[in-house]
């Protein structure tokens, strides 16, 4: 149940991987804007964003078939089934595409990286990483599935970045991009390989009801009726934030500068991942139980946290982002390059972070892709406001400019998917107090960033927690905030007796 203990200890787990994947994801950007001049910065940066992307589009929906009916399978035997699948439809496209791509790698770094010297070579290994990617989609959600979660996390860590990690901190010699990425490819390869041996080595557990394995049509109908459409969304959701910088390839600096940026606005989608993650699982078993009353308090639960963490991480980030760029990546030229995009972007932080807060749970409760309308409907007015923007405004200001666009249009569509019976009174959600408490933080924080050393940022940080407890917790708190604090320190349900 959503309420339950088990889910509470999930998410806690979850929220520690997160915090040591976004602290591992910046460290590699950090290093290798040490290690390359800005042009290899972004041309690197572009290779491994495309990779994720493509490898998103090709694996076909399968990570999402897989999160949604493995955990309604009613046996062991059913789930190795579907994994079986998923397998299967790896293996067929990562030999087509090797059969396609490789022999053409020189056209895809011209269409990629232009003027790139060794760009054949990054093409390569950037297919190859893209074809690790997406085994590493099947086996991470194959174990969020059966909520395995430091398995789980683990995988995820070393194929997201700990793979990139390693090399840049053992090497001696400075390792270009194709090696970044051959040392990515070769070790997320032979982790999944691992992890996938292990997992159909280990016993049905006893406590696992017993039911039909599926046959083989049966289980590869949902990866077309299911996975197809969600494929197509988990590859949009990606390109939609491709798109500026691929647009911007012809200048790899300031492609760079941007995919940096974004990195940094992402950090609230990644630490936000491990409580959407749960939220799908539950969801999932909700639906299959059709048990839609308590699926609908998990949404309110889940969009009322999200938006006052977004709205006062914001309100904290705004004041503090100069100085956070400087100690992170300490090149005054590139924090400069960064925060010319960073100083726009960080206004769709809280729309985003709605969208993928909602998005898995969408995904589960509706059979329509609704997310795939999203997303469309938002890449097209990124490519609307670029090309009205870049007579105006110049090549980099209108991506600039488009990006946020995508990221309130995203936000916006995300809620309006959800009809009315999702929804309270508008006093339900607090968002006057929550104004005027993110209002009081952000003023703060302001006069403290403006000469900032270690006693400033500890006393931000602690006027900051007084102010949200204050403000937040002592008389008369939304109930939104009584509903995640409940959820948090139970007494009783979701929400509190008498509210509606």
């Amino acid at each position: 149940m959503i309420s339950g203990r088990r889910v509470r200890i999930d998410v806690a787990v979850n929220t520690g991987f997160g915090m040591i994947k976004v602290a591992s994801l910046l460290l590699v950007i950090r290093l290798a804007s040490a290690a390359y001049p800005a042009e290899v910065l972004g041309v690197f940066l572009l290779a491994r964003r495309l990779a994720s992307t493509f490898a998103s589009l090709l694996q076909l929906g399968s990570s999402q078939t897989l999160l949604r009916h493995m955990p309604m399978a009613t046996s062991a035997g059913a789930r190795r089934r579907y994994l079986a699948v998923a397998c299967v439809l790896w293996g067929t496209v990562a030999t087509l595409a090797l059969a396609v791509l490789l022999p053409a790698r020189s056209l895809v770094a011209i269409w990629a990286f232009p003027g790139f010297v060794d760009g054949p070579e990054l093409a390569s290994w950037a297919i190859a990483s893209m074809l690790a990617s997406m085994l590493g989609f099947l086996v991470y959600t194959t174990f969020l599935s059966e909520r395995r979660l430091v398995v789980a996390n683990a995988i995820e860590f070393m194929s997201v970045s700990g793979f990139l990690l390693l090399p840049l901190i053992w090497l001696t010699d400075v390792p270009t991009p194709a090696t970044l990425l051959r040392f990515h490819s070769i070790g997320v390869l032979i982790l999944c390989a691992m992890a996938l041996g292990g997992y159909l080595l280990v016993r049905r557990r006893p406590a696992v009801e017993a039911g039909p394995r599926p046959s083989w049509a049966d289980a590869g109908r949902p990866f077309a009726t299911y996975g197809l459409p969600r494929g197509a969304i988990a590859a949009l959701d990606l390109a939609v934030i491709t798109l500026g910088p691929w647009l911007l390839r012809g200048s790899p600096v300031q492609a760079g500068y941007l995919l940096v940026a974004l990195t940094f606005v992402q950090t609230i989608q990644v630490a936000l991942a491990p409580i959407t993650q749960i939220a799908s699982v539950v969801a999932a078993d909700l639906v299959g139980r059709s048990d839609l009353a308590r699926l609908g308090q998990g949404v309110r639960l889940l969009l009322g946290g999200t938006l006052y963490a977004a709205v006062l991480a914001l309100a904290v980030l705004l004041p503090w982002s100069g100085h956070l760029l400087h100690v992170w990546l300490r090149n005054p030229e590139l924090v400069a390059g960064v925060s010319y995009f960073f100083s726009w972007l960080v206004w769709g932080i809280v729309p985003v972070a709605l969208f993928h807060a909602l998005r898995g749970i969408i995904e589960i409760r509706w059979f329509a892709p609704w997310n795939l309308s999203t997303l469309l409907l938002s890449a097209v007015v990124q490519i609307l406001v670029y090309w009205v923007g870049r007579g105006q405004l110049g090549e980099t200001a209108a991506v600039r400019a488009a990006l946020l666009s995508t990221f309130w249009t995203l936000g916006v569509l995300t809620l309006a998917v959800l009809d009315i019976s999702w929804w309270r009174p508008l006093h339900y959600w607090g968002v006057g107090r929550l104004m005027w408490v993110a209002g009081a933080v952000a003023l703060v924080n302001g006069v403290l960033a403006e000469r900032p050393g270690p006693i400033e940022i500890i006393l931000g940080g602690v006027l900051s927690a007084v102010i949200v407890l204050v403000g937040l917790g002592l008389w008369a708190s939304p109930p939104a905030v009584q509903a995640v604090r409940s959820f948090l320190w139970p007494t009783a349900g979701l929400e509190p007796p008498g509210r509606s």
